[in-house]
């Protein structure tokens, strides 16, 4: 009996200290780190490499952000300007081309009408040629050679009348036909009995011109006045322009950020993730 009882006692001793020892190894296992300490100090490292990138990125960030909505600010509210002031944005290239096209005719066109109308006024102007001359000097010859008869006659008759040889109607007949030539003499001598077929031509076309020229000029006024406003706001829309470019380079530097800071934050959060899984049990 005392035999069994002994035996019994080491078998337990032994047992109880096989479960002690076995409770300190896997205490000991649960203590260690997940990374031997190298590198567990080299990952660490790279955490905080990744920590201080991330803040420069997210700052890099934050300014492109803000260099986004000003440049998109300043777009719209040009925009409104050029809307306010009649300008189509998508329509400007062609109207100013046709507005200039336009304009270019009309000055042609005025040019032309210029001319003409100096053409003319030099045709009315013109002394009458040498024909003419000797015609207007005969016809004029001739009237002064009627208005003597006709004043010798008259007087004739005038003598006559005071001695009852004729009627004061016969004088008075007389009397109008000496006026009339003196008419026709005056008449000769006037500007307007200058005037040929060519010249009263000219007058005519010379009037026409002249309302053409009205005309035109009121066209090429109007397209002037329509031209301002598309050419104040020419360094409005080139500016626009080199805006919508800048933003689109600024949107690409924007999407690079953001990837860039993704993926910064992806790796930091696998150097974390671990730092805190254990390794492996050798086998």
């Amino acid at each position: 009996m005392l035999k069994t009882e002994l035996y019994f006692c080491l078998v337990l001793g032994l047992v109880c200290g096989w479960s002690s020892g076995l409770g300190q190894v896997t205490l000991a296992q649960d203590e260690l780190p997940a990374q031997p300490a190298p590198q567990r100090s080299i990952s660490l490292q790279w955490i905080e490499r990744y920590r201080l990138l991330q803040a420069e990125n997210s700052e890099q960030l934050e300014e492109a952000n803000r260099a986004t909505e000003l440049m998109q600010a300043q777009i719209q509210k040009m925009g409104e300007f050029l809307q306010a002031e009649g300008v189509s944005e998508a329509a400007y290239p062609e109207i100013l081309t046709q507005l200039q096209v336009q304009r270019i005719n009309l000055s042609i066109e005025l040019a032309g009408l210029d001319a003409k109308s100096k053409h003319l006024q030099a045709m009315l102007s013109k002394p009458p040629g040498e024909t003419q001359d000797a015609t207007l000097v005969k016809r004029r010859q001739m009237l002064e050679e009627l208005l003597s008869l006709e004043q010798r006659e008259l007087k004739g008759l005038q003598e006559l009348e005071k001695a009852g040889a004729v009627s004061s109607r016969q004088v008075s007949e007389l009397r109008k036909r000496v006026m009339g030539v003196e008419v026709q003499l005056l008449e000769l001598e006037s500007p307007s009995s200058n005037r040929t077929p060519e010249t009263i031509w000219a007058g005519d076309v010379l009037a026409k011109v002249a309302m053409d020229r009205i005309e035109v000029a009121a066209k090429l006024a109007k397209i002037d006045e329509l031209l301002v406003p598309q050419q104040r706001v020419r360094s409005m829309l080139s500016e626009i322009e080199q805006l919508r470019s800048k933003l689109s380079e600024m949107r690409v530097k924007q999407s690079y950020l953001q990837k860039r800071q993704f993926d910064l934050e992806d790796r930091s959060s696998q150097l974390q993730l671990e730092l805190q899984t254990p390794p492996s049990p050798l086998k």
